[in-house]
């Protein structure tokens, strides 16, 4: 027995450590990916007051940050209501998706006094200015996220699901999963950009009700 004891320390004495093994190249490749993420997040809230949350570590995924608005003068509790999540994106950059959605909204929105009271409003924020703030995409799994100025324009975008992005395929426009409907400040209705998805060549799935 006495023998059996002293196999037994003297195996677990060159027993290798977990600390004096090597990490796998596909652990380095994790380890770089989510510092490379953290860090983008990092410079995210410095210059704008976002957060980087819920957006996926993956090595594919990258951040664009776009002029023309600051987050930081929206609630960090709204983000969740400013944000939608874009399935089946081409292989484009984040810039590339930017540019497509922000001329979408630029070429799309209501901007007549005659049929939009808040016609000037909309004008200075969303053509003069640029409606969204960042963009961020998972290549690996073909999705993106859109961060918009305000929870109107974000709503309003809901439109444009179905759009065809640059020819290149049409595209799944909804709202992320991390958005809680309980938790969004109240929106005017009367404040909400229109958006003439029919320029955009879109083809709206709802039918209006008839006689018949």
């Amino acid at each position: 027995e006495r023998a059996w004891i002293e196999d037994r320390a003297r195996k677990r004495r060159s027993r290798r450590s977990q600390f004096d093994v090597e990490p796998t190249p596909e652990q380095l490749a994790e380890d770089e990916a989510r510092a490379a993420l953290e860090q983008s997040h990092q410079l995210t809230r410095t210059n704008t007051g976002a957060t980087g949350a819920n957006v996926g570590l993956n090595a594919a995924g990258r951040s664009f940050a776009g002029g023309g608005g600051s987050v930081a003068m929206q609630p960090q509790q709204t983000r969740h209501a400013r944000r939608l999540y874009v399935g089946n994106i081409p292989d484009l950059s984040e810039e590339d998706v930017h540019n497509f959605f922000r001329d979408a909204v630029r070429s799309s929105i209501v901007v007549d006094p005659g049929t939009n009271p808040n016609a000037a409003s909309h004008r200075s924020q969303y053509v003069e200015n640029d409606p969204i703030i960042s963009v961020y995409i998972n290549r690996e799994r073909r999705f993106a996220f859109l961060e918009f100025k305000t929870m109107e324009i974000t709503t309003a975008c809901l439109q444009l699901d179905g759009i065809d992005v640059l020819g290149r395929g049409k595209v799944k426009v909804k709202r992320p999963n991390d958005y809680n409907a309980a938790l969004a400040p109240a929106v005017n209705p009367s404040s909400a950009p229109i958006l003439d998805t029919a320029a955009l060549g879109i083809i709206s799935p709802t039918v209006p009700d008839g006689p018949n």
